[in-house]
């Protein structure tokens, strides 16, 4: 029902930054869900952003996902800020709807992420799938970063003083 994956199995107890990847395949009996929210319960220290795929959130955060739901997956930019109090941490992912007969429902999925020293990151483990699946997405919405490289041009111009320059110009 719902999937999550974190793109980095570590994450930097200070100044980190991870990526959610939140996947929800067919809800039961969901020709007649409405009202699909999506909340996160993040541990202490930890901070998110908006959610990459621009879906609305309220005024607490939640992921608003409409009636009918809008495509299948949501990303969330993670960080922490100042150094976070333990070495290990709970993401919950909350889905609350209606279901056909207007019965609330919830459904609930949890992860933990373990926080590291910057100079303990090299037992990194990256998840491909989701660093694609990041890629993708910030390509869809056009927010690919792209470097160019400029070499400096110097331009030598021979050109003559006017009469001003001659006038007023003070040679050093």
């Amino acid at each position: 029902m719902i999937t999550v994956k974190l793109e980095k199995s570590v994450m930097e107890n200070e100044e980190g930054i991870n990526h959610i990847w939140i996947q929800y395949q067919q809800f039961p009996g969901a020709e007649g869900i409405t009202g699909v929210r999506i909340s996160l319960q993040l541990p202490e220290g930890m901070h998110r952003l908006p959610n990459m795929n621009g879906y609305p959130e309220n005024e607490f955060g939640a992921i608003e996902m409409g009636s009918p739901i809008k495509g299948s997956d949501v990303l969330i930019e993670v960080y922490t800020g100042k150094a976070v109090p333990g070495d290990k941490g709970e993401i919950s992912v909350i889905v609350d709807c209606r279901d056909d007969t207007g019965q609330p429902q919830r459904y609930t999925h949890s992860v933990t992420v373990n926080f590291v020293n910057e100079d303990e990151m090299n037992d990194l483990f990256i998840d491909e799938e989701v660093t694609g699946r990041v890629k993708q997405l910030r390509r869809s919405l056009g927010d690919e970063w792209e470097f160019t490289i400029i070499k400096p041009v110097t331009i030598v111009q021979f050109n003559e003083l006017s009469e001003l320059e001659k006038k007023y110009r003070i040679e050093y």
